[in-house]
């Protein structure tokens, strides 16, 4: 099992989930996005 080191990790990368990776990100936390879908930004 490969281990990803990160400070949060966001469960999806829907409008809420990419603001919450964002904010996170511009804090300078280490974000991990997991997201079921193939592709983000693609409407839900």
């Amino acid at each position: 099992m490969k281990t990803l080191p990160c400070d949060i990790l966001v469960a999806g990368a829907g409008p809420a989930g990419s603001a919450a990776a964002r904010s996170a990100a511009l804090a300078g936390l280490r974000v991990l996005v997991a997201e079921r879908r193939p592709a983000i930004g693609v409407p839900v």
